[in-house]
């Protein structure tokens, strides 16, 4: 179709406006400037002004990378292929569409337009449609890369030697992948070189560490333009900014503030981040006594010209107080100086002696457990091996401990109540520092015992059978007599007593049941001093007590002794599993099962059982959790019928127990068991 017969259309559509056609020259002139590269017409300005009816999108410095291109023409083109009215230089790739006779869009494929990238969009004249000449506008998309921050940052001074190089650029530079397969490229050179080794943290972060930055040197760090090879990836200009490393400063100092035993001729060290002018600062260091001597000596230098070590040239006084002040203002070799001082004191050691003993020189009543020995200075530990004796004692079983840097020494070894000992230190021990100690020794006597009755049972709760005298076996030291007290207990106090498995604990009195005693008597201990005597009482003197439940409470001594219990004649043995109790009753006295008895059993097992002709009865067991420790099961039997008594609680745990023979438990049920073949 040519172009006279399109317009003559498109005047029959009404869709331009009406024209004066002088002839087909004209016609043909007017199509040609419609059109780009037709004529090949010299291009005319580029429009500043939208005209009237004319909107075109977008506009300025951040465009979205998949923003469309839309032009809105006053009237419609007759133009309908979109390549022939709007284009984007540079080139972009896209689809054309028409959301309306009037309105073009072009949408840039995936990923878009290039990050910070300016464009050019040009609209052929389409004098038809309102747009009497070409029109043109620029824009740039958004993402233009900068570098947004810096560490250390422009102007920074005293950066440490190894102070890390951050450039945090304004998006993606670096492409996601694994560190093995990193891009290992340095965006940054310094000048002067600096050696180190860089790694992006992330696609916009980079990090490089120095492996040692020259002190007191202005370094220049530049990204250089054009960063990557994507097109949208380069920096517009290079970034450059000055930061200056470190400079002069005293790092440690060795005795540091406030330390304490410091040898007689101890040496002073300082350590610096630098070489330093070695002459300033031998110069400017000062070591004073307590009453402001200064103390000579030398100086020798290591580490490069880092550390020096100023030695005295005499021994130091001891036990005195010294001063170390060196100034600030000392210069590095390389130039710059330290801006702070440093004043700090130490302490010299004493002549090796001892500080104090415990037990003191001459004490009575000491401990029985342990004597130990403070020293004034840290001592060589060694040196005192074999030189440390108590005296009726035999060396092999005299041992040292040492605590607190070597100053204290703890000797452990027997001791008898009551019995005065003398410990020696022999010649030849030395501290820390080869000073010698002189011998030396202490003396001092021991307490005696603690005046006490206690009862010889394994614990507070007891059975007595009641076919037999009921005798009580006791220990009695240092008291002249021991006075007994027996009750009966109610039904209740007897529960609770069995509830807790023994008499209230932890009370600083006796309890006194409610019950009026019994009986109260007292019992004549031999007059042995410092002596455990095993002494016995009968409950009942040439009888027996009924059956049921007592509490028996001493007195004596610094402390007091009491047993709860109950008389019994039938013996109930107990086997537990992980979900079932077993009870074998037997006859106190002739051992023989006792079938058709009633047994209760409260706590995780509960409930009456009568027991078989074997005399055996069971109880399923339950348990709340399967926590640590397992056997934290408490459970009471209790037999009180058909004339029979007897009683058993899970605590009771003395005795013989599997582990003695060997044998091994599991307190939870197996998940599964397996058996093995061979």
């Amino acid at each position: 179709m040519n172009a006279l017969h399109r317009i003559r259309e498109a005047l029959a559509d009404h869709r331009l406006r009406p024209l004066v056609i002088a002839g087909a020259a004209t016609v043909v002139a007017v199509v040609g400037v419609a059109a780009f590269g037709i004529l090949h017409e010299p291009r005319t300005p580029a429009t500043l002004t939208e005209p009237p009816g004319f909107t075109l999108f977008p506009a300025g410095d951040d465009v979205a990378r998949l923003a469309p291109i839309k032009v809105t023409y006053e009237f419609p083109p007759a133009e309908r292929d979109g390549s022939h009215l709007l284009k984007l230089e540079p080139e972009v790739q896209g689809e054309y569409a028409w959301l309306s006779d009037r309105t073009l869009l072009f949408q840039p494929e995936y990923p878009g337009l290039l990050r910070g990238q300016a464009y050019e969009v040009r609209v052929a004249a389409r004098p038809e449609a309102g747009l009497p000449q070409e029109f043109r506008r620029t824009f740039t998309v958004t993402g233009k890369l900068v570098v947004q921050n810096v560490i250390p940052a422009p102007e920074d001074v005293d950066v440490p030697a190894n102070g890390q190089v951050l450039i945090q650029f304004s998006r993606s530079v670096a492409p996601l992948t694994t560190l093995s397969e990193a891009d290992l490229r340095q965006p940054v050179v310094f000048d002067p070189p600096l050696e180190g080794t860089g790694a992006w943290l992330n696609t916009s972060l980079y990090r490089f560490v120095p492996s040692g930055m020259a002190p007191n040197t202005r370094y220049t760090a530049t990204v250089k333009a054009g960063l990557t090879s994507a097109a949208d990836g380069k920096l517009e200009a290079d970034y450059s900014w000055t930061f200056t490393s470190y400079g002069p400063a005293l790092d440690a100092v060795n005795p540091d503030a406030g330390a304490l035993y410091a040898a007689p001729r101890q040496p002073v060290t300082l350590k610096f981040n630098q070489a330093m002018d070695q002459a300033g600062v031998e110069a400017a260091f000062a070591l004073t006594s307590g009453t402001g001597r200064k103390v000579p000596g030398s100086f020798a230098w290591s580490d490069g010209g880092r550390t020096a070590t100023f030695t005295p040239a005499t021994d130091l006084e001891r036990g005195l107080t010294y001063t170390v002040n060196v100034p600030a203002g000392l210069k590095g070799k390389t130039g710059g100086a330290t801006k702070t001082a440093w004043t700090s004191v130490f302490t010299t050691v004493k002549l090796a002696g001892i500080e104090r003993t415990s037990p003191a020189d001459g004490s009575t009543g000491a401990s029985r457990y342990g004597m130990t020995i403070t020293f004034n200075n840290p001592m060589n530990t060694d040196s005192l091996e074999g030189k440390v004796s108590v005296s009726g004692v035999d060396a092999s079983t005299v041992f040292q401990y040492w605590y607190e840097d070597d100053r204290i020494m703890n000797v452990n070894t027997p001791l008898r109540p009551s019995t005065r000992y003398t410990l020696t230190i022999a010649a030849g021990a030395t501290d820390r520092y080869g000073q010698p100690l002189p011998a030396s020794s202490f003396s001092f006597t021991t307490g005696s015992l603690e005046a006490r009755i206690s009862f010889a049972i394994p614990g507070v709760y007891t059975t007595y059978s009641a076919g037999a005298e009921p005798f009580l076996y006791y220990h009695a030291i240092n008291t002249a007599s021991a006075a007994f007290t027996l009750y009966r207990l109610t039904p209740s106090e007897a529960a609770a007593v069995r509830s807790i498995n023994a008499v209230p604990k932890d009370r600083e009195t006796q309890w006194t049941p409610s019950s009026p005693p019994m009986r109260t008597w007292t019992e004549t201990n031999p007059a042995t001093a410092d002596q455990v005597l095993v002494l016995s009482t009968s409950l009942a003197p040439g009888a027996t007590l009924p059956k049921g439940d007592y509490y028996v409470k001493s007195t004596g001594g610094d402390y007091f002794a009491e047993m709860a219990f109950t008389v019994v004649d039938s013996v109930i043995v107990t086997k537990l599993s992980n979900d079932q109790m077993l009870a074998w009753v037997l006859d106190h006295d002739t051992g023989k099962p006792l079938p058709g008895v009633t047994v209760s059993a409260s706590g995780n097992a509960t409930g009456d059982q009568v027991t078989d002709a074997n005399g055996l009865a069971t109880w399923p067991v339950t348990r709340a959790n399967d926590t640590w420790p397992p056997r934290n099961i408490h459970y009471v039997l209790n037999i009180e019928s058909g004339g029979h008594r007897g009683v058993v609680l899970s605590q009771w745990t003395q005795g013989a127990q599997s582990y003695q023979f060997g044998v091994p438990l599991e307190y939870y049920a197996r998940n599964y068991v397996g058996l093995l073949y061979t």
